[in-house]
């Protein structure tokens, strides 16, 4: 009897493969000027489990009318959620953002070159969180004329990124501040509360 042994080649080949995502109405840049179009500037992080974004959004070149937004959630999962899900997510919101102020393009410049990856056809690993956030990304990226996305360095998005910042800690003393209520209400509840 013979046995076949697999090879290194028969083994990559049953991994199972990297997804590209394509966005058919992306632009390298955006015009110089355009009513249509919106800058929006993202920036996210997380804290254990509490996810922070953090978005500006304006006309493109118009620094008089900007919408700020700052959102954070704790994340419904055991193990903390991964930057590159905070960052993706904070483009989704952005570019809801930005349709909801009737803008038909976007122009969307972040700090995250996973962010930047991932929309120019970079391959993602099979079971990487993105994928879910691609999920909705997508279908919203579609409803816009023509985006264009734009590295910037760091110290180039402090407004986003305190925006992102201040969201998590406010979440994070909500959260303090529910638990230490909770504590007082059953400590009541029994009698024992010194305080009440």
């Amino acid at each position: 009897m013979v046995r076949a042994t697999p090879t290194k080649a028969d083994t990559m080949s049953a991994r199972p493969s990297r997804r590209a995502y394509v966005v058919s109405n992306l632009v390298r840049k955006p015009p110089k000027s355009d009513p249509a179009w919106a800058c929006v500037r993202t920036d996210a992080g997380v804290d254990n489990l509490v996810l922070g974004v953090g978005v500006l959004v304006s006309g493109l070149f118009q620094y008089d009318n900007i919408h700020m937004e700052g959102v954070a959630a704790v994340h419904g999962c055991q193990k903390p959620p991964t930057s590159d899900y905070a960052e993706l997510l904070a483009v989704y919101h952005g570019l809801l953002l930005a349709r909801s102020l009737g803008y038909a393009s976007a122009h969307v410049v972040t700090d995250s070159q996973a962010v930047i990856h991932v929309v120019r056809g970079g391959k993602v690993r099979h079971r990487s969180e993105v994928h879910s956030v691609m999920s909705f990304l997508m279908p919203l990226l579609a409803t816009f004329g023509t985006v264009s996305f734009k590295w910037v360095p760091r110290e180039n998005n402090r407004e986003a990124d305190r925006l992102a910042k201040t969201a998590r800690r406010d979440v994070r003393r909500a959260l303090g501040n529910t638990t230490h209520a909770s504590l007082a209400e059953s400590a009541d509840a029994a009698g024992s509360n010194p305080a009440a």
